[in-house]
């Protein structure tokens, strides 16, 4: 999903982040707790479950977990900010470049997985 809106003086992207077991930091949080809104200025305008169940505008007290789909709404530089406070760039993680087939599959792709039931859990490739 990727949507955008217009300002007088800024414009607003919609985008779709998977919080993924192996490499975000807030599960198990509030959003609250998480402080994404404060820390990166994105707003979280609702939250799909692994089950399917849609939570539209989410509370402070929405609890954050794996395998959530957020989709949220911020300026391209906010959400780079998002990206890097729920995905942060792990050199553990890292692997040398190779073949297109060996590289680690993007956020994007994951989250296409995710809605289409092709992920496994807890393990996910990335």
């Amino acid at each position: 999903m990727d949507g955008i809106l217009t300002g007088s003086d800024r414009t607003y992207y919609v985008e779709e982040y998977l919080l993924e077991p192996t490499t975000c930091n807030c599960l198990g949080q509030s959003l609250r707790e998480a402080r994404l809104r404060s820390q990166t200025g994105v707003l979280v305008l609702a939250i799909r479950r692994r089950d399917g169940t849609l939570i539209a505008g989410p509370t402070a007290e929405t609890i954050l977990e794996a395998g959530d789909l957020l989709i949220c709404m911020g300026t391209a530089e906010q959400l780079r900010s998002l990206n890097q406070l729920l995905s942060p760039l792990r050199p553990d993680r890292l692997r040398p470049p190779g073949n297109c087939d060996s590289k680690p599959k993007s956020q994007l792709t994951t989250a296409t997985e995710w809605s289409n039931g092709k992920v496994n859990w807890p393990n996910s490739p990335r």
